[in-house]
């Protein structure tokens, strides 16, 4: 049965009757509860009276559908008769049999049958409690739990250590608890515990030794020591001969499920899994106690918060690059998600000494948050989809921590599938899960959605979802994410930027300078102003991406090198639109401009200090301004200033090569790839294919293909048409032969033709008097479905007419004209027609008689298409 399905009713019988001699089974459900709630509320001395009557209650309630305020009042009854054999029951299509009401707790849920033992347990506790200490024990754990749960965790600590005389500051004073102290009770050292637990930071070590002290059952109880030595690896301090006595004159206290569950939250908030996963097994093969769902959460949480820390120090080593490294971690061991997993399936599976439990959403929602921060995003998935088939209905933090997860693997399109789930579900997103939203549509450029994520934030729907803890507050709680903050006005600015909408990123950033005000992030402004240069720079609007960095340096929010890159991209964005040479050089000198500036405040500032990107967008921006030495001066200039140039860098430079269409200028800057041994990828090849086929040089081209195919490199099918249209261009048939049959070839190494890679070939081969090969070409284009162009059919009736062969002409407008062409407009085909027209009048009366239909059929489609023309 699943652990998250309710225990079914048993079908229960019984021989009792009542005074009318109606079974007592045909009473009304409400009657049975309140039977047994009498019998519940009876005094212990009159309870061995009434109990006789549990088993026909039971049936009666049995017998129909009980609530689970009834299921829960069963169990509390059943520790009264546990040995009443008088209950029939039968369960799951089993034939019934008699049971004691012990062996019916089995079959209750888990955790009625787990409040019957507590309440047993309880009541025995309460009569061997001592009446002259009840009063003591209670006014003090009610102000311990006060302090605790408002914040006070430290003042809750002290209280205790003061009035039952444990010196947690010094551990060697731990010699026994004064005998005219208060003496703890198990509810005292419970929420002693949980004050650990609470305080920042946790104050585990105390925790343990409020554990081992109250619960010692002598000098030599072993399993105390072994759980303190579980928790903390190293032995529990020995008291003294005085502190022994002291021990033997008091009471101890006996752990319960919750002194535990108190306990592991606490390694829990230190995020010692190792520790926490050690008390779990202790607990029960020790104690007898038997872990519930919320010391399984527990343990759970640890391993998430052990992974935070995790990802904190890896934080901090990375800020600190000469702090000490700490040594890494036991490859043997599980990884804290792992270890997470295997918890879960552990709580939900049955075991030999509880049935299984009912994990709630908290526990499940631990494990997705273990799962996100270790960047487990398919095992999250995974388990996602057993919630839902386990009944499990995810809540608003579910979907967060999930959307954290895919946000963490980058999948961005998931982030915002969840948000929507959110949204259809009927789910408030709170600040974090709209942070995440931000940032998805931040990656993908979705600017409508984040807009949309930025007005709920304005509205304050994430402040109606806050994370409320009932009152049990801890120290220095980092508080939710209430309003737009400088962080989500930096992630609305970006996905505005990368989709192009520049103005309303630049409308985002005035109104994040009014909203945040003397909440101020100068960090997250000057991200938000470099997305929004970006977004400038995407359609060459340089004079804003200008106007941008001088306000901010009038804000105080001084531009580092990231903003001004951004800003000499826009640049080179606008000279690359721009169509004279006076309006490509404007923006090129504005880039230099502000690398003049760069090299001027970084002598004072290290952020603003130009690196390899810098240089490479100015040597795009005089590239594109047709400056091709003031591109070979920044890249010497980037050298002397000890910045070595990379593949993009030189990229770069072929692409401003290209522009001009300088073939010897290609071989430089190979060379000089050569001499700072960087292997050309595709786009410097594919840029000096360009550049070979704009200086004419088809041969250099077509090497140059071959060279990059023999390297093992994945030309596209662009740059192999640019090495074909220069082959056709420069009448090397032969060679532009060899390359179609490469790459037509179903073994070959580069791409396949496309269309338009069938339309040059088929025009090269009608320009260099081969119309059979290019028409033959034609009819495969129409089989494959590609529609020929009006230039390629063009081509091939100009072929057969230079050959004097118009029929074949007249055939090609006819699947020309079939295409949709019209071909009246363009000479080479009106001639053409005319010549088929003369030469079909010649010919007709020598002409046999079986091929007079062929000769009618022809001229009437021109007859025809000539009617058409008119009309």
């Amino acid at each position: 049965m699943c652990a998250l399905s309710p225990a079914p009713p048993c079908r229960c019988s019984n021989d009792s009757s009542d005074s009318d001699g109606r079974p007592v089974a045909s009473l009304h459900a409400s009657s049975a509860t309140c039977g047994i709630a009498t019998v519940v509320g009876t005094p212990p001395r009159l309870r061995r009276r009434v109990s006789p009557i549990l088993p026909a209650l039971f049936s009666a309630l049995a017998a129909s559908s009980p609530h689970a305020s009834s299921w829960k009042l069963l169990g509390r009854a059943s520790a009264f008769a546990p040995s009443s054999p008088s209950v029939r029951f039968a369960r799951d299509g089993e034939p019934g049999r008699a049971a004691s009401f012990g062996e019916v707790r089995t079959f209750l849920p888990s955790s009625v049958s787990q409040s019957a033992t507590g309440y047993r347990r309880s009541n025995s506790r309460r009569r061997k409690k001592s009446p002259s200490d009840s009063s003591a024990q209670r006014d003090l754990e009610k102000r311990i739990r006060t302090l605790a749960r408002t914040g006070r965790a430290a003042g809750a600590i002290d209280a205790f250590s003061s009035a039952t005389g444990i010196a947690l500051s010094d551990p060697r004073e731990n010699r026994g608890i004064p005998s005219e102290r208060v003496d703890v009770s198990v509810r005292l050292m419970n929420v002693a515990i949980d004050a650990c637990a609470r305080s920042n930071p946790v104050r585990t070590r105390d925790a343990v030794t409020i554990f081992h002290l109250c619960t010692q059952d002598g000098a030599k109880d072993e399993r105390s020591r072994r759980l303190f030595a579980a928790v903390t690896g190293a032995p529990p301090p020995i008291p003294g001969a005085r502190g022994r006595r002291r021990q033997g004159a008091r009471t101890t206290a006996a752990p319960n499920v919750f002194s535990f569950g108190s306990l592991l939250s606490v390694l829990s908030r230190a995020g010692q899994h190792h520790a926490a996963l050690r008390v779990l097994r202790l607990m029960h093969a020790d104690y007898g106690v038997a872990p519930n769902a919320v010391c399984y959460a527990a343990a759970i949480s640890a391993c998430d918060r052990a992974v935070a820390a995790e990802i904190r120090r890896d934080g901090a080593r990375s800020l600190d690059g000469d702090a000490p490294q700490e040594p890494p971690a036991n490859r043997d061991e599980e990884p804290p998600w792992r270890m997470a997993l295997q918890l879960l399936e552990e709580a939900t599976s049955p075991q030999s000494h509880r049935p299984p439990l009912d994990m709630s959403i908290v526990g499940y929602n631990a494990v997705l948050s273990t799962l996100a921060r270790s960047g487990r995003a398919d095992e999250a998935e995974t388990l996602w989809r057993t919630m839902r088939t386990r009944g499990v209905v995810p809540d608003a933090i579910s979907h967060a921590v999930l959307m954290a997860a895919c946000e963490r693997a980058g999948r961005w399109d998931r982030v915002l599938a969840c948000a929507d789930a959110m949204d259809a579900a009927g789910l408030a997103m709170d600040g974090l899960a709209l942070s995440g939203a931000l940032h998805a549509c931040e990656r993908l450029g979705n600017a409508d959605a984040a807009l949309v994520y930025l007005n709920r934030m304005r509205d304050g729907a994430c402040g109606r979802i806050r994370r409320e803890t009932h009152g049990r507050e801890r120290d220095d709680v980092r508080q939710d994410i209430r309003g737009p903050d400088g962080v989500a006005y930096a992630l609305a600015v970006g996905a505005c930027g990368r989709a192009g909408r520049w103005r309303e990123a630049t409308e985002l950033l005035e109104e994040m300078r009014a909203v945040t005000g003397d909440r101020r992030d100068v960090e997250a402004e000057v991200v938000a102003y470099t997305n929004a240069i970006g977004g400038c720079a995407l359609v060459g609007e340089y004079r804003e991406a200008l106007r941008l960095i001088e306000e901010m340096r009038e804000h105080a929010a001084l531009p580092n090198v990231v903003a001004y890159s951004a800003a000499i991209n826009a640049c080179a964005a606008a000279s690359a639109m721009a169509l004279s040479p006076l309006e490509k050089s404007e923006p090129m000198r504005s880039a230099l401009l502000l690398l003049d500036d760069m090299k001027k405040f970084g002598k004072d500032d290290e952020d603003v200090c130009p690196n390899v990107v810098t240089y490479n967008a100015a040597i795009k921006a005089c590239g594109e301004g047709l400056n091709l030495q003031g591109a070979y001066a920044l890249l010497e200039e980037m050298i002397a200033e000890g910045i070595q140039p990379n593949i993009v860098t030189f990229g770069t430079l072929m692409t401003a090569c290209e522009r001009i269409g300088k073939a010897d200028e290609v071989v430089k800057v190979l060379r000089n790839m050569k001499k700072w041994r960087i292997k050309p990828n595709e786009i410097v090849y594919g840029a000096a294919i360009s550049c070979f086929r704009k200086a004419g040089e088809g041969l250099k081209a077509y090497l140059l293909l071959h060279k990059m195919l023999n390297d093992g490199l994945s030309p596209n099918i662009v740059t192999c048409n640019t090495a074909l249209i220069s082959l056709a261009e420069g009448s090397h048939l032969s060679e532009a032969i060899q390359l179609f049959q490469r790459l037509d070839s179903p073994n070959g190494p580069g791409p396949k033709p496309s269309p338009l890679t069938h339309t040059i070939f088929a025009t090269c081969l009608a320009q260099e008097g081969r119309p059979e090969e290019a028409d033959a070409l034609l009819r495969r284009m129409r089989r494959h479905g590609h529609v020929p162009g009006v230039e390629v059919y063009t081509a091939v009736v100009a072929a057969f007419e230079r050959e004097g062969r118009p029929m074949e002409a007249v055939r090609v407008m006819d699947l020309m004209r079939e295409d949709g062409h019209d071909f009246y407009d363009i000479g080479i085909c009106d001639k053409a027609l005319k010549g088929a027209v003369r030469l079909a009048n010649t010919l007709g009366r020598g002409l046999a008689r079986e091929k007079w239909e062929e000769r009618d059929r022809l001229l009437q489609d021109v007859l025809f298409a000539e009617l058409r023309k008119e009309a």
